[in-house]
C-alpha cells in the first residue's frame, strides 16, 4: 500500500471532507488566504505537495472520526516527564481529560521515566512519588522506553518494576509489540547494539499490520538544544528503519517537533511530558513549540491521524497519513 502526503490549504475542511487528505494539517486564518482563495476554492482545492508547517487554530472543531470502533486505536505519547513536579501533575491531567473525551487504549512514553538519576532499586520511593502518584487518574498501560536519566541509576530496576506495577510495562530495554493496526517498536537509543537492530530489522520482516511506529528516547533529527548530535550507532539503529516504518517517536528535546520526511519515514518530538527548553526550526519543521503537552492518536488500517496539545488541552497542531489502496 502506498502512503497519500496530500495536504490542506487553509482553514480545516468541514466534518464532511475531514479524513479525504493525508498530512492534513490546520492552518489559522489569515487574511492572505481570505484574499487569495475564496470559500468555494477552500473547500474544494487539495494540493500535492511533500508537507508544511502549519500551526492548528485551538478552536477548530477536532476531525471527524471515520474508522469503525473494532479497527481503531487511540494511544497518547509524550515524555520526558519524571519529576514528581507541577508540570507533570498539569500534563496527566490533560490526558485524562482527552482521554476521557476521545479514547485511549494506552499511553507510549519516550523515556526520562525517573529525574534525575534514575532508580537505585525496585523499591525506590521515586517509582511512586514521580510515575504512580501523578498518573494514579489513568488507569491505562503505559509503554516504557528508556531515557539518559534512566542510564544514570539502576535500569534493570526498572525493568524489575514491571512486575510491580499495573501500569508500568518495560519487560526488556528492547521489546516490541502489536495493537490494533499498528506494530510498535521500542527503542533502547542509549545503547543502539548490532543485535538490537538485528531484532527489530527481523521483526519487520513479520510485521503485517497496516502500520509501523517506532518509538526511543532520542531523536534521530532536530533543529533544537541537541543539533543532531546522535552517535553513529544510534543514526545507524534509527536510519534502518527507513522506508519500513511511517513514524518515529522520540523525546528529549523538551519541545514538540514534526519534521518532515527524509527516507519514508516522518519524525515526531514530543519531549513535554514536564520539562521545556526553547525549540528550534529548520527546513524540514512542518510544526515546532515549546509548550508543556502530549500527542494524542487515532489510527485506522487506512488512516494515522495524531494531534499536538497543551497542558490546558487546546490542540496546538493535527495532522494525518493516508495509506492508498493498492
Amino acid at each position: 500500500m502506498s502512503q497519500s502526503l496530500r495536504v490542506q490549504i487553509g482553514p480545516t475542511l468541514p466534518a464532511a471532507l475531514q479524513g479525504q487528505v493525508g498530512y492534513n494539517t490546520g492552518m489559522q486564518n489569515s487574511q492572505l488566504f481570505s484574499r487569495l482563495f475564496s470559500l468555494t476554492l477552500l473547500l474544494s482545492s487539495l494540493v500535492a505537495v511533500n508537507g508544511c508547517d502549519q500551526a492548528a487554530d485551538s478552536k477548530t472543531p477536532p476531525a471527524k472520526p471515520e474508522n469503525k470502533e473494532s479497527e481503531t486505536l487511540r494511544f497518547v505519547a509524550f515524555g520526558d516527564m519524571g519529576t514528581g513536579g507541577a508540570a507533570q501533575y498539569e500534563v496527566a491531567e490533560a490526558v485524562k481529560k482527552k482521554c476521557d473525551q476521545a479514547g485511549c487504549n494506552f499511553v507510549v512514553t519516550l523515556g526520562d521515566n525517573i529525574y534525575n538519576d534514575g532508580v537505585s532499586n525496585v523499591n525506590d520511593a521515586q517509582f511512586q512519588s514521580k510515575f504512580e502518584k501523578p498518573y494514579a487518574p489513568l488507569p491505562q498501560r503505559f509503554y516504557m522506553v528508556l531515557g539518559n536519566h534512566d542510564y544514570r541509576g539502576n535500569v534493570d530496576a526498572q525493568v524489575a518494576y514491571t512486575q510491580k506495577s499495573k501500569k508500568w510495562y518495560l519487560p526488556k530495554r528492547y521489546y516490541d509489540f502489536e495493537a490494533g493496526p499498528v506494530t510498535f517498536l521500542a527503542l533502547d537509543t542509549n545503547e543502539p547494539t548490532p543485535e538490537q537492530q538485528k531484532h527489530f530489522q527481523n521483526r519487520l520482516k513479520t510485521a503485517n499490520t497496516p502500520w509501523k511506529i517506532a518509538f526511543g528516547h532520542h531523536p534521530r533529527h532536530t533543529n533544537s538544544f541537541y543539533h543532531n548530535s546522535q552517535s553513529s550507532a544510534l543514526r545507524s539503529l534509527i536510519d534502518g528503519f527507513c522506508g519500513q516504518v511511517q513514524l518515529y517517536l522520540s523525546g528529549h528535546e523538551h519541545d514538540k517537533q514534526h519534521l518532515k520526511s527524509r527516507c519514508g519515514t516522518e519524525y515526531l518530538i514530543v519531549g513535554t511530558g514536564a520539562g521545556l527548553r526553547p525549540v528550534g526550526r529548520g527546513e524540514d519543521t512542518r510544526f515546532a513549540r515549546s509548550s508543556f503537552g502530549f500527542a494524542w492518536f487515532e489510527v485506522s488500517p487506512r488512516r494515522l491521524y495524531f494531534e499536538i496539545l497543551n497542558s490546558k488541552g487546546q490542540v496546538e497542531y493535527r495532522a494525518s497519513q493516508l495509506k492508498d489502496p493498492q
